[in-house]
């Protein structure tokens, strides 16, 4: 029986060498697809901005959670907020457990409002509200 053991061993072996090369071989083309598709398909600053704005707090929670809250009125034309979009994405995501994030795209009709509350005269405008709701 120790032969046969022997055997089934070295086949059993020979099973997982297989197995990790295909593994190994699957997960680099993945890697070199994955390269390519965002080398051909970048993300441009407005669609970052863009996901930004779906994924930020609601405006409920301002004064509300305990937490400050920064407003970013942007718009799409908007070179300024194009150049500064991946920096504020960086500062949202390390502070995005502590402070409130919210986007506001200057450019929707819905959002006239807010700006006329904020007094926002220009693009980008960065409003800062302190944990209690209140303008800084």
């Amino acid at each position: 029986t120790t032969k046969s053991d022997n055997i089934d061993e070295g086949k059993l072996l020979q099973q997982y060498r297989l197995r990790n090369v295909v593994v190994a071989i699957a997960s680099f083309s993945f890697a070199i697809f994955n390269y390519v598709w965002q080398l051909t398909h970048p993300v441009t600053a407005v669609e970052m901005l863009a996901t930004m704005q779906s994924q930020s707090a609601p405006l409920t929670a301002i004064g509300n959670n305990g937490k400050p809250t920064v407003i970013d009125f942007w718009a799409p034309w908007c070179e300024n907020c194009k150049f500064a979009a991946p920096t504020l994405q960086s500062i949202e995501k390390e502070y995005g457990d502590r402070v409130n994030f919210i986007m506001v795209n200057g450019d929707e009709a819905r959002n006239w409002p807010l700006i006329e509350l904020f007094g926002v005269d220009a693009i980008p405008h960065l409003a800062l509200l302190s944990d209690e709701g209140d303008v800084e």
